[in-house]
């Protein structure tokens, strides 16, 4: 058996065109490539994505058998207020590093 040894540049196949699909469960076996170019081209937020993901995880976790707790307030929540809050910030108040709230 002969191995090429040659360096070649690496490529990267072009992109699929995808849309967002108006259910967004039908995405939820999706190669992690075809997820990434809804990310990229703004049609889902990894936001939506995760909580497709453990919504599913929650429906559907008699049926799997998966041992996993599932806390009911999820670091995302956090998150979310956190940027509702710099939102509420004015302009100065960000610009100047002061905290706010």
């Amino acid at each position: 058996m002969k191995i090429e040894r040659t360096k070649r540049a690496f490529r990267m196949s072009e992109a699929p065109k995808l849309s967002r699909p108006h259910n967004l469960e039908e995405v939820a076996f999706w190669p992690a490539t075809h997820l990434a170019v809804l990310i990229h081209t703004k049609q889902v937020s990894s936001e939506e994505l995760t909580q497709m993901y453990l919504g599913r995880l929650k429906r559907y976790n008699r049926n799997c058998f998966v041992r996993s707790r599932l806390p009911k307030s999820l670091p995302c929540n956090r998150r979310a207020r956190r940027i509702a809050r710099l939102l509420r910030a004015t302009t100065a108040d960000r610009c100047m590093g002061f905290r706010t709230g």
